[in-house]
């Protein structure tokens, strides 16, 4: 947690405390592990995760809040909340197994229930985005699953911004049965790979494109 704790002060250091404060709403629901953190008070190590990672974006791509934005494993709504509340980002559409849409629907009812989200149907997707994100969901899909999401959704937004574990090394095991990073740097328009900072595993890294 202080790792992006760490990250979250140096991208935004006039306004850090703010910015942590409206996305403590996240932690409300679940009954998430949470720690003292001496300047903030109790805080998710998730939800301070969730800030690093959206602040990040919002640098890389100059988010202004009119973006249309995919999500590929939305979980149970986290980052997409954040991004919403940090950037007003209101057009947002989720990807992700239906009970998990469920949920999601559900906490982010709770915790922010001014923003709706549009669930993606990927076996008729043919909407076009702004950016899609993908916090390690991508790069644990089977690798059918990957070739259909590419084709359906990676390939229809013009920027993307994806936290994978997998297609790079394999130290941990999770790059079998799955695309190369190599094919998805082929594939996408001026795309690039990053360290994932804070580096939370062997295989982790950030896969980003533009166009």
């Amino acid at each position: 947690g202080m790792k992006y704790l760490e990250c979250i002060k140096k991208a935004r250091p006039n306004n850090w405390q703010e910015i942590v404060r409206i996305n403590l709403a996240n932690d409300v629901f679940g009954k998430p592990f949470t720690y003292e953190y001496k300047e903030i008070g109790r805080v998710s190590p998730t939800t301070l995760r969730y800030i690093a990672t959206a602040l990040d974006i919002g640098d890389e791509f100059s988010l202004t809040g009119d973006e249309f934005v995919a999500e590929v494993g939305v979980g149970y709504g986290g980052q997409a909340s954040v991004i919403n509340r940090i950037f007003g980002n209101k057009k947002y559409c989720a990807f992700d197994l239906p009970q998990v849409l469920d949920l999601s629907s559900r906490y982010i009812f709770e915790t922010n229930p001014l923003f709706r989200f549009e669930i993606g149907d990927l076996a008729n997707q043919r909407k076009k985005f702004d950016l899609l994100i993908s916090n390690y969901a991508f790069s644990e899909l089977a690798i059918d699953l990957q070739r259909e999401y590419l084709e359906k959704v990676l390939l229809r937004a013009r920027n993307g911004y994806m936290i994978m574990n997998s297609g790079r090394g394999n130290a941990t095991g999770r790059t079998l049965n799955k695309m190369d990073v190599n094919v998805l740097l082929e594939a996408l328009p001026n795309s690039r790979i990053k360290d994932e900072i804070p580096n939370t595993g062997p295989d982790n890294y950030v896969l980003l494109w533009s166009s």
